[in-house]
């Protein structure tokens, strides 16, 4: 059976305004995630990273945030020649599922100011989510 799953993981900045924080171990596709600005203290303009933590599939990289966001990732899909798909109309990039198989998912933080928080919540779909 297959259902969704919410990963929630709180970061908190060193002085140097930087975290790295883990999910525990996933199985699934990543179909959003969240972020919770505190109304205090809440991060301040932060460069995030989320990554698969072994394969280092990029699932969200955004700077500039300093305020609640939600975000629902793909990423680009190829042909079988490994040529970046787009759509023939108008040349965009054609975006895929994100597939996340037993590795933990990193959220990294930079520039987010002198211990500063947040939440992000990640939602993933599979059989054990």
């Amino acid at each position: 059976m297959s259902y969704a799953k919410r990963h929630r993981v709180t970061v908190t900045t060193t002085a140097a305004g930087a975290a790295t924080e883990y999910t525990p171990v996933v199985h699934g596709q990543v179909v959003g995630i969240v972020y919770t600005k505190p109304a205090s203290g809440g991060l301040d303009t932060a460069a995030v990273a989320i990554t698969g933590d072994m394969t280092e599939t990029d699932i969200w990289s955004q700077s500039g945030i300093d305020a609640s966001t939600k975000r629902l990732p793909t990423q680009p899909t190829h042909t079988q020649a490994g040529v970046g798909r787009v759509y023939e109309s108008d040349g965009e990039a054609v975006g895929g599922p994100i597939y996340i198989a037993g590795e933990r998912i990193k959220v990294a933080i930079t520039d987010g100011g002198d211990k500063k928080n947040g939440t992000f919540d990640i939602l993933v779909t599979g059989p054990t989510g």
